[in-house]
């Protein structure tokens, strides 16, 4: 006979549900999500087998953001913890391929998730340092890709923080000269690159979805962002901040005071913010 499929949509805000605890107004509610089976009905005319699955928009939840400074000391600290036991025929982490795993992992523990959970971070590679073909001169842009790094939430936050490092560094790895050529033929056959846009793809319904669980991270560390004069001096404030808050988005600046620390900009739902705050500066040791 096959199996009967039944998906239902609420605009009921997830505090009216409570802890999902019975109650004759959440029986209703709920009775209206999924069907009602009569149990006193003849057992034959009962199904054998009823399952059914709530899911919660993570899109729509209220983020928060922090700007977080780690210090010359603390940066120092993790190029320890992530080269241990590194193999030494290898060059050593980069500070991106560092904080980007460091950041992840803070995630994943801030959030509670549990082992079994897959987990993705975008990172950015830069093909023009990958490729024999050099832009002309008066080329205006950059050519990052963000490419992703997979793994389970139970890894991440079991294994040492070399193992976050490596998966880091393999996915930035795969972007070859073959592969950007590949990207950019794949490219060119899509009729519609709105979608891959910023505003119009990752961070919206219409594209891939970089919050909860996951997580993306964006190096600024070497862009000219600071003592930048338009004609009006210098400016008395710089926010990395270019669009609404979304879950999981992180960046990571120099510290314009110039003493080697750096800040970390992140944003995350509200109810992770003061946890992943606590993983980040208690877990570098």
């Amino acid at each position: 006979m096959g199996v009967q499929f039944i998906e239902a949509k609420s605009k009921t805000k997830l505090e009216e549900f409570d802890d999902f605890s019975s109650s004759s107004y959440l029986s209703e509610i709920l009775g209206q999500l999924s069907p009602l089976v009569d149990y006193t009905s003849p057992i034959d005319e009962q199904p054998l087998f009823l399952v059914k699955f709530t899911s919660v928009d993570e899109r729509k939840k209220k983020c928060a953001e922090a700007l977080l400074k780690l210090s010359q000391e603390h940066v120092a600290k993790l190029k320890l913890m992530a080269n241990e036991g590194r193999n030494m025929k290898s060059k050593p982490y980069t500070r991106y391929e560092i904080l980007a795993g460091f950041i992840w992992r803070c995630a994943c523990k801030a959030r509670k998730l549990e082992d079994e959970q897959p987990t993705s971070l975008g990172v950015s590679a830069d093909s023009c340092k990958r490729m024999r073909t050099t832009l002309l001169v008066e080329y205006f842009g950059n050519t990052a890709f963000i490419v992703t790094a997979m793994s389970n939430v139970g890894e991440l936050t079991s294994k040492p923080l070399g193992f976050v490092v490596s998966k880091v560094r393999e996915a930035i790895e795969k972007v070859t000269e073959e592969y950007v050529w590949l990207a950019i033929d794949y490219l060119k056959s899509q009729p519609d690159l709105t979608k891959f846009q910023d505003f119009n793809g990752l961070w919206s319904c219409k594209g891939p979805y970089f919050g909860n669980p996951n997580v993306v991270v964006m190096s600024w560390m070497t862009l000219p962002v600071y003592g930048l004069d338009s004609g009006w001096g210098k400016e008395i404030y710089m926010d990395p901040r270019t669009h609404e808050h979304f879950d999981g988005e992180s960046s990571i600046l120099s510290n314009p005071d110039g003493d080697g620390s750096l800040l970390v900009k992140m944003d995350l739902h509200v109810e992770h913010m003061e946890s992943f705050k606590e993983h980040l500066y208690n877990d570098i040791r």
